[in-house]
């Protein structure tokens, strides 16, 4: 009897066993697998940090970051200095995305290295202008040798606007960044380009060239400014907006009226799910009936047609002159967002694992004991 009891408890300790094996491996078979950079691709990417970025890659040590990456056209790497810093430096930082071989998009963050480029650059302007002539060689397109000459114009990082032909620049600085947008203009509205952007305090570099994907539409302007501001009025009549707090509290706030068009402009952006520009007309109306006096409600209406894209809130921040969205939009990298889907995953299987192994625990407690287990009176 006593060997059967033995038994019984070795075959619970194995069950458990099992189940703490489950727990642990469960979780890894998971995660989804990593995708290594091919030989070519890596290459070019450390070429183009080189050669256009004008990195110094000497004064680094790159780790290839898989980082549960979906494809293999996006490819992030860490930088560690090359030489021995003190235990606090930094490490630096580089991704870059790739759409059909061409550069989509790059971003590269030089950590604790005080003079990560082959040339010293004095100011953004200086920076984006060697950017630019070092993109202008890895291409050979002449728009990009235009957007060079549209930047010699500009002569300085003071904030501006210039156009010329089918090509616009726009320059935009503040305490934290500098940014210079190339843009195709037609019709006067900016569609796709190059922009270049210098984070002052991180000195992190982004750059995009977002021509390779976002195609542009039809370009017809068959309304005016006017005609859009009129439309935008007529759409608030009867119209009941969601208006978010910011706390979870969703409100519908109807009868709203307008008391005068805060500002009016044309953009182009994607329509639906395509990949495809159209101008748009963005109208910012200040409303009474919301619940605060710094928020007023946004409307884009197609310069096509005049048909309306959305309607939604904006705020107006302290001392800005442009509204912004209420809720700001949130990007997340493509490797974070799988990091998120796996942890999620890891989760679920640990709870489901751990569940199970105290419903067994319970119902052995509960069990009655077996009759050839009972003491003999």
């Amino acid at each position: 009897m006593k060997l059967k009891s033995l038994g019984l408890q070795v075959l619970k300790k194995k069950e458990l066993t099992i189940l703490c094996i489950l727990l642990l491996v469960l979780p890894l078979a998971s995660q989804p697998p990593s995708v290594q950079a091919t030989p070519r691709l890596q290459d070019k990417a450390f070429r183009f940090l080189s050669d256009v970025m004008g990195v110094d890659m000497s004064n680094y040590k790159p780790s290839f970051v898989n980082g549960l990456m979906r494809t293999d056209s996006h490819l992030c790497y860490s930088l560690e200095p090359a030489k021995e810093m003190s235990f606090s430096a930094k490490s630096g930082y580089f991704a870059i995305l790739f759409d059909d071989d061409s550069v989509d998009d790059c971003t590269f963050e030089p950590g604790s290295i005080s003079q990560p480029y082959l040339h010293p650059h004095s100011g953004s302007f200086n920076q984006t202008l060697a950017i630019m002539q070092g993109y202008y060689a890895w291409t050979n397109d002449t728009q990009v040798q235009q957007m060079i000459d549209l930047l010699m114009k500009a002569g300085s990082q003071k904030d501006s606007f210039l156009a010329s032909g089918n090509l616009s620049l726009r320059i935009s600085t503040s305490q934290s960044i500098a940014r210079y947008r190339f843009s195709n203009y037609l019709n006067g509205v900016e569609y796709s380009g190059v922009t270049v952007s210098i984070e002052n305090s991180t000195k992190i570099v982004s750059f995009e060239d977002n021509r390779i994907w976002e195609k542009i539409g039809d370009t017809t302007i068959n309304i005016t400014q006017d005609q859009a501001i009129s439309i935008a009025q007529d759409a608030l009549k009867g119209y009941t907006l969601r208006y978010n707090c910011g706390n979870g509290t969703i409100l519908s706030i109807s009868n709203l009226t307008v008391t005068g068009v805060f500002n009016a402009y044309l953009a182009s952006i994607l329509k639906g799910d395509s990949s495809i520009l159209y101008p748009v007309y963005g109208v910012e109306l200040n409303v009474t009936g919301l619940p605060t006096k710094s928020a007023s409600v946004g409307v884009s209406v197609w310069a096509n047609d005049g048909t309306i894209n959305s309607i939604k809130q904006v705020s107006i921040p302290p001392n800005s002159p442009h509204p912004v969205d209420q809720i700001p939009s949130i990007t997340f990298s493509d490797s974070f967002i799988d990091f998120i889907r796996a942890l999620f995953v890891i989760v679920c299987i640990s709870a489901v694992v751990i569940v199970a192994v105290v419903l067994i625990s319970l119902r052995r407690k509960k069990a009655p004991p077996n009759s050839a287990d009972k003491p003999s009176v």
